[in-house]
C-alpha cells in the first residue's frame, strides 16, 4: 500500500476564500500493484485548486432536485430527479432560458429515474441537428434492468424540445446500480457500481434500436479490489470520460459524506487526483461535472462553478 500526501500551502479560492497559512495535509491511501515497503510515502506539492463562481442557484433552481447535466456550445442541460424536466443553462449570459418538462411517456422504463450521469455522446439523430444525441443514466433498476435513456434535443424559435429516441438496458439485480458514460471511437462505458466493476462496451448506434447490453457483450473488464470513493460508502454522482480516464464527482456533504472529485485511471486503476471540495469553501452536494470551453465545470445546489487548477484540459 502507497500513501500519497497532498500538501496544500496557502489555500486560496480565487473568488470567495480568504487565504490560509496554515499547511494542509491530505493523506490518501491508493491501492497499487506493486506496493512499496510499509511506511514508503510520496510527498507531491501540487498547485492551489480553487474555483470561480459562474452562476448562484437559486430556489427556482433547486426543485425538483438537480442532478447530472452536460454542455454542448453554449448551453448546458440539466436533469432532475425522476426525469421530469431539464433546466436549460445559456452559460455565456449565465443565466436560466428555459425549463423543459418531460411528459410521463418520455421517462423511460424506470420511474425512479435518477439522472446521475447525464453525457452527450458523438452521434446526431439528424444531420441537421445542433446537438448530438445525450444519455441520461437511471442509476435505480426496474423489471431486473437498470438502463440508459437516450434524448434527441431540438431548437425551433429559440424553444428546447426533447424526445426520447432509444432505451439501452442492463440486467441487474436489485443490489445493483450502474451509470453509462459514452466514450471515443463508438465505445461507452458501463459502471457497476455496487460490483466494483467497469464494462469496455460497444456504444449502440441510433439504428440498432431499443437494445440490451449484458456481461457478454464486454470487450474489457476492469475490476477493483480497492473501491473508488462512487463505488463505496459515498453516494454516486456525475461523470465523464476523458482520454482513457473516468472523471468523476460523489458524495452528499449533508449526510455526513466526503464530497470529491476524482481522476481514475483505467489503465492502472489508480485514483490520480483527489480534491476534497470541502477544502477549497465548495460545501453543497455536488450535482453535475462537464466541460465547456475547455475548461471543467461542477454544478453544486447552490451555484455553478468553474474548476480551477484541478487538471489540465487538452
Amino acid at each position: 500500500m502507497k500513501r500519497l500526501v497532498l500538501a496544500f500551502f496557502s489555500l486560496v479560492c480565487p473568488i470567495l476564500l480568504a487565504s490560509c497559512q496554515e499547511k494542509i495535509e491530505w493523506v490518501i491511501d491508493i491501492q497499487t500493484d506493486n506496493p512499496g515497503p510499509e511506511g514508503e510515502v510520496e510527498e507531491i506539492i501540487v498547485k492551489q485548486p480553487g474555483f470561480e463562481e459562474i452562476i448562484a442557484l437559486t430556489a427556482q433552481h433547486r426543485t425538483p432536485h438537480p442532478q447530472g447535466g452536460d454542455s454542448w456550445g453554449s448551453f448546458f442541460f440539466q436533469f432532475v430527479t425522476n426525469n421530469s424536466l431539464v433546466r436549460v443553462y445559456d452559460l455565456s449570459t449565465k443565466t436560466l432560458v428555459q425549463t423543459v418538462n418531460i411528459g410521463s411517456s418520455e421517462r423511460g422504463f424506470v420511474p425512479s429515474c435518477h439522472c446521475n450521469t447525464v453525457c452527450f455522446g458523438n452521434e446526431y439523430y439528424d444531420a441537421e441537428d445542433i446537438f448530438p444525441l445525450i444519455y441520461v443514466s437511471t442509476g435505480y433498476a426496474a423489471g431486473g434492468y437498470t438502463g440508459a435513456l437516450v434524448y434527441r434535443i431540438t431548437q425551433h424559435n429559440d424553444l428546447f424540445f426533447i424526445t426520447l429516441v432509444q432505451t439501452i438496458r442492463f440486467p441487474v439485480d436489485k443490489s445493483s446500480w450502474t451509470e453509462f458514460i459514452p466514450g471515443d471511437d463508438g465505445i461507452a462505458y458501463l459502471c457497476y457500481t455496487t460490483e466494483r466493476v467497469v464494462f469496455k462496451v460497444t456504444l449502440p448506434k441510433l439504428k440498432d434500436g431499443d437494445v440490451t447490453i449484458t456481461r457478454d457483450d464486454a470487450i474489457e473488464a476492469y475490476q477493483f479490489s480497492q473501491p473508488p470513493d462512487w463505488m463505496s460508502t459515498s453516494r454516486n454522482q456525475d461523470r465523464l470520460f476523458l482520454n482513457g480516464k473516468i472523471l468523476y464527482i460523489s458524495g452528499v456533504p449533508q449526510s455526513g459524506e466526503a464530497s470529491v472529485f476524482v481522476v481514475l485511471n483505467l489503465e492502472t486503476l489508480e485514483r490520480e487526483t483527489i480534491i476534497d471540495f470541502k477544502k477549497i469553501g465548495l460545501t453543497q452536494e455536488p450535482e453535475s461535472l462537464f466541460i465547456w470551453q475547455g475548461d471543467l465545470y461542477v454544478a453544486f445546489v447552490d451555484k455553478i462553478v468553474k474548476l480551477v487548477n484541478f487538471i489540465d484540459i487538452p
